[in-house]
């Protein structure tokens, strides 16, 4: 399988997600002519690749270090429709149920995962996604700010824009590789040889008008937000049995000796003050499913990652996802608005669906337990401000912004 997944999805071997992250959101106007969406994307997607080099528009003869700044581009479904391109949409792509009009609701038939109760509008339901990644949080939070100079500059020179921005969300990357809640995120996550198979869209035999996007693959991002203040309100134990790993060490639970409680699995760590984190100890970071324990199969990690099959195969429902924390300063009650960019990367949307809406999995529960008898507050732990899916295409190999193709299958474009 060739790799032609375009930059920003950090998945081959000794490759790690640069410590910072922006995404925006891109909605189209009333009436938008698809001739004048490829022209300002053309603009856009220009302006980035000066970025990438150390160039400001606006600062002519001022160059400056990028700080390895990288762009993912990827298409929502109302992309598609809007500009008459549904027969390029691939069938598979989706969206999420848009929140309910007084705020709330569960971002997909079946899931536990509920829009926060004052979300009336959902950010991420828009017609284009533009990821950056870089090592600074000037260099990605520049890129939106340029993006945004030149929808301007072309609303100026044209009279309105068929493009606006709509929304960004920024993120960063911890070095302890834990999340809000404290524990290790992210330990097991695939390996890097089982990524492409998993992430990228395979190709099929026959000609259809949505074979552009083979070699590329589908984002799922989801804006989530953690109760901090109700999961603290758990003990270490509790907090550990619904996550499935002793806290400190990030070794997986099993059945204690006795048959009672539970306990990291024997040799892990293998050394006093070691983690599931250290090279010695990485044997550990993937958790067979748990025998004998109902409450131990009923965590988080198993929920969500059960290995059934191989990661090519979409009932696995393996993704590769790369997070970024986030926090928005205190809310009226005095707590600490924080959370999870949830990025993910996989080769259909149904692998993120089916891991949220099906029963053994995360169907009908927010995060982990028994959905029947959920601990206080644990089923709204998390809460989501944004969600949506996007699909890219493959890399470019002329230097044009990814999937340009696209627009040649309208009937309106020569």
């Amino acid at each position: 399988m060739t790799d032609q997944i375009q930059e920003g999805v950090y998945f081959r071997p000794g490759e790690r997600p640069p410590d910072h992250f922006a995404i925006a959101f891109l909605t189209l106007s009333n009436a938008p002519d698809p001739i004048r969406v490829r022209g300002l994307l053309d603009d856009i997607w220009n302006t980035i690749e000066r970025l990438k080099s150390g160039d400001v528009a606006d600062l002519p003869g001022q160059p400056f270090d990028p700080k390895n700044l990288s762009a993912f581009l990827g298409f929502g479904s109302s992309f598609f429709r809007r500009l008459a391109l549904d027969s390029a949409m691939p069938p598979e792509l989706k969206r999420f149920r848009p929140p309910k009009p007084d705020g709330g609701g569960s971002v997909s038939l079946g899931s536990g995962l509920n829009y926060g109760p004052d979300v009336m509008r959902n950010p991420a339901d828009a017609a284009i996604s533009l990821q950056f990644t870089g090592d600074s949080a000037l260099s990605v939070r520049r890129a939106v700010v340029e993006v945004w100079k030149t929808i301007e500059n072309y609303s100026a020179s044209h009279g309105s824009s068929p493009l606006i921005l709509s929304g960004s969300y920024t993120g960063f990357g911890r070095e302890d590789k834990r999340s809000w809640i404290d524990f290790f995120d992210g330990t097991s996550n695939m390996r890097s040889d089982q990524r492409l198979a998993a992430i990228q869209i395979k190709e099929r035999s026959i000609q259809l008008p949505d074979k552009w996007k083979e070699g590329g693959t589908f984002l799922c991002f989801m804006r989530i937000r953690v109760a901090l203040k109700s999961w603290k309100s758990l003990s270490r134990a509790d907090q550990e049995i619904l996550v499935g790993r002793d806290k400190l060490t990030g070794c997986p639970l099993v059945v204690a000796d006795d048959g009672t409680g539970s306990t990291p699995i024997p040799g892990c760590p293998f050394s006093s003050g070691g983690n599931v984190e250290d090279g010695e100890n990485e044997q550990f970071r993937f958790a067979s499913r748990p025998a004998g324990s109902q409450e131990l199969r009923n965590s988080h990690i198993h929920r969500a990652n059960q290995g059934r099959s191989t990661s090519s195969d979409p009932e696995s429902r393996l993704v590769f996802r790369q997070g970024y924390e986030f926090l928005d300063g205190i809310d009226e009650d005095g707590n600490p608005v924080l959370g999870l960019n949830f990025v993910s990367f996989q080769d259909t949307p149904e692998r993120i669906l089916g891991m949220l809406k099906l029963p053994g999995w995360l169907g009908n529960v927010n995060f982990g337990g028994d959905e029947a008898n959920q601990p206080p507050g644990m089923d709204e732990l998390l809460t989501v401000f944004a969600a949506g899916f996007f699909v890219s295409a493959p890399v470019s190999q002329d230097g044009k912004f990814p999937g340009r193709e696209i627009f040649s299958i309208s009937d309106s474009l020569t």
